[in-house]
């Protein structure tokens, strides 16, 4: 699982997204959790279309960003692996 900022110094989160979706990590879902300041729709549009699986604008709870964390881990056992999606 992999939390990920949009406003990162090297790359951006939109450039560090599209290289986990690009080179999936093994024969493993990688779920990602965008949690970022950057609540415009077009961020938000933009995370979704380079296929995010969820997307926490920031101020936030801790409890929100735990919530997603447990959502994701309950969903990686029933998820296929990036060989199976193309099939």
């Amino acid at each position: 699982m992999i939390l990920l900022d949009i406003n990162m110094p090297v790359k951006n989160g939109f450039e560090v997204l599209k290289l986990v979706r690009e080179n999936p990590s093994g024969d493993k879902w990688q779920p990602v959790i965008i949690v970022s300041a950057r609540s415009e729709l077009n961020d938000i549009r933009n995370s979704y279309n380079l296929e995010a699986d969820h997307y926490i604008a920031k101020p936030c709870q801790m409890d929100d960003v735990l919530k997603a964390i447990r959502l994701m881990a309950a969903l990686i056992p029933q998820h296929k692996k990036p060989s199976e999606m193309h099939d």
